[in-house]
């Protein structure tokens, strides 16, 4: 089974298929860092699986807004070192086959790209 993080969009989603079957939920606004992992446990719950379940984690990893972007691709990576599964990064712009093959264990993290700058502190 597969979970597809999206939170480069201004409607943020998550979807996992496993068996050719496919669930969704999509979302805006909130508190992204809490919304994130209460929808990941809440689709897991719908469809019966949990994280072990998990083969590989894709993400998208941009282009998006800083904030939102970063949110995803670290939650993606944490959770995929975590439970030893790959994570794959994925340009919202490029058509991505997601593919549910066997079990692969954590390699690398996903890279965030950002639209612009993250305008954090006062420029000098």
């Amino acid at each position: 089974m597969i979970l597809i993080i999206n939170t480069c969009e201004d409607n943020y989603s998550i979807k996992i298929s496993a068996n050719n079957k496919e669930q969704e939920i999509s979302w805006s606004g909130g508190d992204l860092s809490v919304d994130l992992i209460v929808n990941i446990e809440k689709i897991l719950k719908e469809s019966r699986n949990t994280y072990f379940d998990l083969n590989s984690i894709y993400v998208c990893s941009g282009p998006g807004k800083f904030t939102a972007t970063r949110i995803g691709v670290a939650t993606a990576n944490a959770l995929g070192y975590g439970l030893n599964i790959a994570v794959v990064g994925f340009n919202k712009a490029n058509n991505v086959s997601f593919k549910d093959n066997d079990k692969k264990p954590f390699t690398c993290p996903a890279k965030a790209e950002y639209i612009s700058e993250p305008h954090i502190t006062v420029k000098k």
